[in-house]
């Protein structure tokens, strides 16, 4: 067939489609390259590649996706060569520079498991040696959609298109294998992400479990460390989600001096997310309760601090059976907290904050050794605290100490009582709280 003359229609497409009207021509364009023979020439290659560059900034179009899919997939399926091969590759790395939001860039996702399929996975493929390139594309688009969290559909959909890509006949045992591999090799925080996401969603994932720890401890652990660590991200920790799941004891206990060490060195880095990742964790966290509990302790006397701090503690909490190492932690907390080593209230507020934490949870009679160690201090604390936040936020410490405690000491009335009479309104309410806090105590009663 006749290289393609493109005609006044054609125009319209090249100009990034930006009128209505155009399916017919998409339609007669998707007709004459699946009706052509052997590889496309490069001077016919060029206007078809425009047109779907074009289509993917209106992917949102039904009429138009579907004409944009057949197209690439009929040039990928029927008219390859190594022309093609390269030149898809490079359209692909132009969309996903100018598709800025998912639904653009789930067709070029979509256009990027057809090029794989038929011209990156096979045995001698065109673009064999060019799949890193090809894999760490697809991993940037995928992350892309998957940040998009109203659009959780468009984020599974996506995954299917990889999962049945990997599941194709003529490379199904080697594909995953080759594809942990270009994760490896990734250092981008989106490519990483979207990998992980993806590759971990894998029924092969558990058997590459160690390969997907070494990932985690040098992409995101150590990226986190040093002056020039960068902060992991919520879609970074989320993509490794199904790989915590997966620890055990064995891999968490050799992950814990490495999370310690960065936890000491640049905190504000990674806190936040080792508090998110460890409620994914399938096994008790009882046993790691005292290698963080130096770090915690001087942590969240931090402001800047506190709220991943309090976040660690709370995740821990409620991954831990062996109350005792909890009681322990607290125990830590309530002496940092009424030892002299506190300057100001904003340390005091996130030390009584990660104390509160402890002190209300609902698992029975086993915290309350910590309740009645932190009574007295607590009470003390709160009587001579001047700030109103600080002073609202011991009360609430109180209170828990008083609902779990067999004893109301009378320094504790007396400290009510004159919040009652001479504290401010929010100071009042709080006293109110904490009173009725010890009245549902059946301990008291």
């Amino acid at each position: 067939m006749a290289a393609l003359e493109l005609p006044k229609g054609y125009a319209v497409l090249e100009s990034k489609i930006p009128h209505n009207g155009v399916g017919k021509h998409l339609a007669t364009l998707a007709e004459h390259v699946a009706a052509g023979e052997g590889e496309m020439p490069l001077e016919e290659l060029k206007p078809v590649l425009r047109i779907l560059l074009g289509c993917a900034q209106r992917s949102y179009d039904p009429a138009l996706r579907k004409h944009a899919v057949t197209i690439w997939t009929s040039l990928v399926s029927k008219r390859m060569g190594k022309t093609v091969a390269q030149a898809g590759l490079a359209t692909l790395a132009a969309a996903n520079k100018q598709c800025d939001d998912s639904g653009r860039t789930y067709l070029a996702f979509e256009w990027s498991c057809v090029l794989a399929s038929h011209a990156a996975l096979g045995e001698g493929a065109l673009l064999e040696a060019a799949l890193p390139k090809l894999a760490a594309l697809q991993f940037s688009m995928y992350a892309r959609i998957l940040a998009d969290t109203a659009k959780p559909d468009m984020a599974k959909a996506a995954a299917a298109k990889f999962a049945a890509l990997l599941r194709g006949k003529a490379h199904a045992k080697t594909a995953y294998g080759r594809y942990v591999d270009m994760l490896a090799a990734c250092s981008d925080p989106m490519e990483v992400a979207g990998g992980a996401a993806l590759l971990l969603g894998g029924r092969e994932a558990a058997a590459s479990k160690d390969k997907f720890l070494e990932v985690y401890k040098e992409r995101v652990l150590a990226a986190t460390e040093g002056r020039d660590g960068r902060k992991a991200k919520p879609l970074t920790t989320e993509a490794f989600r199904l790989l915590f799941k997966m620890l055990t004891h064995d891999d968490f206990a050799a992950l814990v001096p490495d999370m310690c060490r960065v936890l000491r060195r640049t905190p504000e880095l990674y806190m936040g997310s080792l508090a998110a990742s460890i409620l994914h964790l399938s096994v008790d966290a009882s046993r790691y309760v005292e290698q963080f509990t130096s770090i915690i302790v001087e942590r969240l006397s931090s402001e800047a601090l506190r709220a991943d701090t309090v976040a660690l503690v709370t995740s821990l909490a409620a991954q831990s059976s062996d109350l005792s190492a909890l009681a322990a932690l607290g125990s830590e907390i309530v002496q940092k907290m009424a030892g002299k080593g506190v300057k100001n209230w904003q340390e005091r507020i996130g030390l009584a904050e990660g104390a509160r934490v402890l002190l209300t949870l609902p698992k029975g009679k086993g915290i309350v050794p910590l309740a009645e160690e932190a009574l007295a201090p607590v009470v003390a604390l709160a009587d001579k605290e001047a700030n109103d936040e600080t002073k609202r936020t011991l009360l609430a410490v109180l209170a828990a100490c008083m609902r779990r405690a067999e004893s109301l000491p009378a320094d504790a009335v007396k400290m009510l009582t004159k919040n009652f009479e001479s504290g401010a309104d929010a100071v009042r309410r709080a006293a109110l709280s904490c009173a009725a806090e010890a009245l549902q105590a059946t301990e008291l009663l």
